[in-house]
């Protein structure tokens, strides 16, 4: 009886929740479907009937959990660690990380028989397994090269494979259990988290990496974040594994005259002249590499001072322009907080240019999260950023764009703060100061607390922590005190929101108020139309309300005079499922048909809307799978209406990330303002995802009983 790591971690997530689990929770945990969660809960329960345990508690209207037992219990806290090769089958993500790491790793080519007996699977396995390997590398611009009685290897740019080779390490294996791995002697229990280590950090080159990385702190004065950290130890072993091999990095410094001037590079030709090499000379184009790795990592010191030096002062600049863009596109002064703001983005922004000069890119693993909760502060940011890549004179990475964004959304966050008698709270953070400040401002909003530091979760376990009331992390710890700790996602959520607040006294009870939403377009409009000239006003409202549904939900109060609910436009004779061929013109014309039908749209308000999508591209598909077709109104609307469109056979529009569109709203819109709060609505039922699954079902009385919630 085989299981794998995906099995286990479900088994981890039920030990450590013990109640009752729904089957929806899990899906939505791991990334897969129903089905999916219950093969694999199925596959679990065999495992463990195996070993003489009982099944699994089911109940049609709870969900799932461990029989709730001492055995049971006992048994998962030590599964992983006890699991010999033989029971454990490795997954197919699991052996495409080992086998890219691997590759990209190698000094000597690799034989198919070797990797075979390191993942124990049959030639015919690791040739397909290998074929997605090197679609993979395709992609990220390494060839694998296939020598027949020589073996398997990689050829490509040197500092591309060791990015590759640090996120492969970063995203597969969990960073708190790596530290504790290196710092303290821990062991590693997941199976495919050791393959994965043993491969470039085995226990002794982990120990002297740690041990090198504390040094460097210890030099600077400078407390890492727990992830840059980490990922200090990960390109130190790099260096040690391919420093001295001969593999030239290019190295196109504009820099190189300022590089052996900076602390950061004192300190690393200093520990690593420390380290045993075995003679060898290290190359100074590696002390350089590694100079920048330094540069460029993160660190949990938000209060240290703007560095006066003349160097940093252009840099300064750009970073006051950028907040004093962001205070103007959202109409507010930052006051006393300016202070902090500006040291805080200075102190990100410092690093960051560094890493985008000698292009390494930093990966954040909240980009998704953040793109889709923040959407429209991570678009104005990416828009403020201009004066960065104009001041570094190469373009900004996403990701990059990413790590800002959590640094104004922390700022705006802080901006109107009430006091109040206030509880002390540790926040412990391990993917760096911008996650930090951001749950700091949203704590202090929040609740009535005082944050009296942001740590990393090495620091944690070491400090005095006399004072504190509770602790709030993103990491797991595993403290003797007996203090409080509540762990959350470093995004802050709503379910986290909840999970403090049963801790946590609320500091204020939010005043309510209905749609804001429509009254900041509409300002936002005004504003624009000031200093641009729109070409499609209802369209430009339209994309600005979809991203303002990214906030969090108002509270509704007062409906405006005039104003009209989605029920009111959204009615059953409005809704329908038709079949088309993939012809986005024909879909538009058949969803079209309900509202010419009632005299709503006028024949022309079709060819019109097909006309606009010709001219300017796939624009009104502005959700994934969801296009919003509309015209202006002197192009044929007749009357205020909607029609809502289910695609039996969806369709292309052209739109890359949001095809294929199985879901067509026909809006016909008679002014600027009586259909918005419908729009609002109709919005933040698309992004509700139950609401999003019923539609696309296409059964009537569910979608108007969604249709009625989302119009209360």
């Amino acid at each position: 009886m085989e299981i794998n790591r995906k099995h286990l971690d479900i088994m981890a997530y039920l030990r450590e929740c013990e109640d009752y689990v729904s089957i929806e929770d899990l899906s939505a945990q791991y990334g897969l479907s129903v089905r999916g969660i219950r093969y694999n809960l199925d596959k679990i329960e065999q495992y463990m009937v195996s070993k003489g345990l009982p099944y699994l508690d089911r109940e049609r209207s709870k969900g799932v959990r461990l029989f709730p037992c001492a055995e049971v219990y006992d048994f998962v806290d030590r599964c992983a660690g006890e699991l010999r090769s033989y029971q454990y089958s490795y997954s197919g993500e699991e052996r495409q990380a080992f086998l890219r790491l691997n590759l990209l790793l190698t000094v000597q080519p690799m034989r198919i028989e070797d990797l075979c007996h390191s993942l124990d699977r049959s030639r015919n396995t690791m040739f397909k397994d290998l074929e997605k390997t090197e679609e993979w590398l395709n992609e990220n611009n390494i060839t694998l090269i296939k020598k027949p009685r020589v073996g398997l290897y990689c050829e490509g740019d040197e500092i591309n494979r060791r990015q590759l080779i640090t996120r492969i390490l970063m995203e597969s294996v969990d960073l708190s259990r790596l530290l504790l791995y290196a710092t303290n002697g821990n062991e590693l229990r997941v199976k495919a988290e050791l393959l994965l280590v043993d491969c470039l950090l085995p226990p002794a080159v982990a120990q002297t990496a740690g041990r090198a990385v504390k040094r460097l702190e210890s030099l600077l004065d400078r407390p890492f974040s727990d992830d840059s950290f980490a990922e200090l130890m990960i390109r130190l072993a790099i260096i040690f594994r391919r420093g001295f091999q001969g593999y030239a990095l290019p190295l196109n410094d504009p820099n190189a005259d300022y590089i052996p001037q900076t602390a950061e590079y004192a300190a690393a030709r200093l520990v690593l002249d420390e380290l045993e090499f075995e003679d060898r000379l290290l190359p100074e184009e590696e002390i350089h590499y590694f100079t920048y790795c330094l540069l460029g990592a993160k660190v949990m010191c938000p209060y240290v001072p703007v560095d006066p030096r003349v160097e940093d002062q252009p840099l300064l600049e750009v970073t006051r322009k950028m907040i004093a863009d962001i205070a103007r596109i959202y109409q507010v002064d930052f006051g006393d907080q300016y202070d902090d703001i500006e040291r805080a983005i200075f102190m990100h922004l410092k690093p960051a240019a560094h890493r985008l000069r000698f292009g390494m890119y930093n990966h954040n693993p909240l980009y998704s999260e953040i793109v889709s909760s923040y959407n429209a502060l991570f678009i104005n940011t990416r828009i403020v950023c201009h004066h960065l890549e104009e001041y570094l004179h190469c373009p900004m990475n996403d990701h990059e764009v990413s790590f800002i964004t959590l640094h104004f959304g922390a700022a705006l966050h802080r901006v109107n703060l009430r006091t109040s008698n206030k509880a002390r709270i540790l926040l412990v953070c391990g993917t760096g100061l911008g996650s930090a400040q951001m749950i700091t401002a949203q704590i202090e909003k929040l609740f009535n607390v005082e944050v009296v530091g942001t740590v990393s979760g090495r620091e944690a376990a070491s400090m005095d922590k006399t004072g504190i009331d509770h602790i709030i992390t993103t990491v797991p710890l595993h403290l003797e005190e007996n203090i409080h700790c509540i762990q959350v996602s470093p995004l802050f959520g709503e379910q986290d929101q909840q999970k403090v607040s049963e801790f946590l006294s609320l500091r204020f009870v939010p005043r309510e108020h209905y749609d804001h939403e429509v009254t900041t377009v509409n300002r936002l409009l005004d504003i624009i139309e000031k200093h641009c000239v729109v070409n499609d006003r209802l369209h430009l409202q339209y994309e600005l309300l979809n991203e303002l549904m990214n906030s969090p939900p108002a509270l509704p109060a007062v409906t405006l005079r005039g104003e009209l609910s989605l029920c009111d436009l959204l009615t059953r004779d409005r809704i329908n499922s038709i079949n088309c061929s993939d012809n986005w013109r024909e879909a538009i014309r058949a969803s079209s048909a309900l509202l010419e039908k009632q005299g709503v749209i006028a024949p022309s308000y079709k060819e019109s809307i097909i006309r606009n999508l010709e001219q300017f591209g796939p624009y009104m598909v502005m959700l994934p799978g969801i296009a919003l077709a509309h015209a202006a109104p002197e192009e044929g609307a007749l009357e205020l209406g909607m029609s809502l469109t289910m695609l039996n056979q969806p369709v292309h529009f052209g739109y890359k990330d949001h095809d294929p569109v199985s879901v067509i709203v026909i809006l016909s819109a008679k002014d600027e303002k009586t259909h918005l709060k419908a729009l609002a609505q109709l919005f933040r039922m698309f992004k509700d995802n139950e609401s999003s699954r019923i539609i696309r079902r296409g059964n009537k009385d569910d979608i108007l009983q969604c249709i009625a919630r989302h119009s209360n």
